[in-house]
């Protein structure tokens, strides 16, 4: 399986001075599934959605060419 990009959040994180807990209230997520998609773990493809649309981005940004 492909290693997910996780540049484009925590850049993200770093530009705006956010909180991991501050960035998923903005993206209703919770911070486990945050954690799980920083670390390569199991999430719901839908949360990248959510992700995306907040951090103004497009899903193949998450995947490496």
């Amino acid at each position: 399986m492909q290693q997910l990009n996780t540049k484009p959040i925590l850049n993200y994180l770093e530009k705006n001075n956010l909180s991991k807990t501050d960035f998923c209230k903005k993206c209703n997520i919770s911070l486990q599934t945050l954690n799980n998609i920083l670390t390569g773990k199991n999430f719901k493809f839908k949360t990248l959605f959510k992700i995306a649309r907040q951090i103004d981005c497009y899903i193949k940004d998450f995947f490496n060419d």
